[in-house]
């Protein structure tokens, strides 16, 4: 599905003429209305929402819920629209989708539903500020297969300079690991790392050589970094950013966890 928000001063629509007779929805949807201080919704019902319509219906509807939110209304128009998709839904399917979405909306919004199959005339204008126009793609996916695929497994692989991947463990036997390598292998991949009580030996040579120390303020795993370790550092990430490059690779920047609270 399809869906382009459009945060209105108002909408207004009326039913012209159908666009065939086997399409036009006439009965349980007015034919002309107008509303104001809405955002329009117009939405385009694609074939792969066929394969779980209360699915698409439920996702539409949050996101409906999440931009009404943002634009702080509690009135809605759905606009039926097939020109946001190449590859429609069948007539039935949309309709469908299109009663659905409003009973799920009408509890907590005033709802204004323009009919499906009908060429209309309409007009709209928008409040034109950075939020009025927005749009958003919805599948049929369910919740508990999101989080499946969130949880899929992760495989680890080492990527050789000739561009070759072998299993990290298995590629410890390789002449072409170095010891250093071994060791990073066993702490990261098969998880032979120090105890928790046991402090890694390289925040003793960070600190000798006043690099880095804890910070309070953030977890274990972060530091506090000084002057002349944050010059060896970055100069290290840099060197390694131009290899990685060098090998075809796209460095990657991850979030630093903080907590919040001591702040």
């Amino acid at each position: 599905m399809q869906l382009v928000f459009v945060h209105a001063d108002h909408l207004e629509f009326e039913a012209v003429t159908t666009a065939g007779e086997d399409l036009a929805e006439t009965g349980g949807v007015p034919m002309e209305g107008r509303m104001k201080d809405c955002v329009a919704v117009f939405v385009t019902v694609e074939r792969e929402d066929e394969a779980d319509l209360d699915a698409v219906v439920r996702n539409a509807s949050a996101e409906v819920r999440d931009v009404a939110d943002q634009l702080n209304t509690r009135k809605v128009v759905l606009y039926p629209c097939a020109h946001l998709s190449d590859d429609l839904a069948a007539p039935n399917s949309a309709t469908t989708v299109l009663r659905e979405l409003q009973t799920e909306l009408d509890a907590d919004f005033e709802v204004l539903r323009a009919p499906f199959g009908w060429y209309k005339a309409i007009e709209v204008s928008s409040k034109g500020h950075p939020l009025s126009e927005l749009s958003r793609h919805v599948t049929p996916e369910r919740e508990a297969d999101a989080d499946a695929a969130e949880r899929a497994p992760s495989e680890w692989k080492l990527a050789f300079p000739d561009g070759g991947t072998r299993d990290p463990i298995e590629a410890k036997e390789d002449d072409r690991v170095s010891d250093d390598l071994r060791v990073l292998i066993e702490s990261e991949v098969e998880g032979e790392t120090v105890s928790a009580s046991e402090e890694p030996p390289h925040v003793e040579l960070l600190q000798e050589q006043e690099f880095a120390d804890y910070d309070d303020r953030s977890d274990a795993d972060n530091f506090r970094w000084y002057p002349r370790g944050t010059l060896v550092r970055d100069l290290l990430v840099e060197h390694l950013d131009d290899l990685v490059v060098g090998y075809g690779g796209m460095p990657v920047e991850t979030p630093a966890a903080s907590d919040l609270d001591s702040r």
